[in-house]
């Protein structure tokens, strides 16, 4: 029977005379590790794919992201610390995390503008007061 060579670590395979044009990895493991796809089977495969997946975190994973992202709803995101801009502009200036409770008003109703002095910390119920007055005054 004929031998093939694993394209992704090298190793050689019997395989069928009818599977030698299409036969490319020796395992699962290879096959995930040069798709890029991940799912290995055996002890030795998952062992090959945590070396390679190490060289793939940070700065040089698929999903890494930076800078910041507007939402549809006029509220940035900071990507790097995965929450909205004007929360963390408010934990910073207090020196504290906000407690689920807490909700960081944006005084002008701009929710793109998250300078310090655009930002006051309220309560829910008292958020609901200000929005709710400020709505009169509009449809009014």
């Amino acid at each position: 029977m004929p031998e093939v060579t694993c394209i992704n670590c090298a190793k050689s395979i019997v395989v069928q005379p009818w599977r030698v044009k299409t036969f490319k990895f020796c395992c699962r493991s290879c096959w995930a590790i040069y798709t890029n796809r991940g799912v290995p089977k055996s002890e030795s495969c998952k062992a090959k794919l945590s070396a390679f997946m190490k060289t793939r975190i940070g700065k040089l994973g698929h999903n890494y992201r930076t800078g910041f992202t507007k939402r549809a709803d006029g509220y940035i995101i900071n990507n790097a610390a995965s929450k909205h801009e004007h929360r963390r502009v408010m934990e910073e200036h207090i020196c504290r995390a906000l407690c689920s409770d807490e909700i960081v008003h944006h005084i002008d109703g701009n929710k793109s503008n998250n300078l310090i002095e655009n930002l006051e910390l309220t309560t829910r119920e008292k958020h609901l007061g200000i929005t709710y007055l400020t709505t009169c005054e509009v449809t009014k």
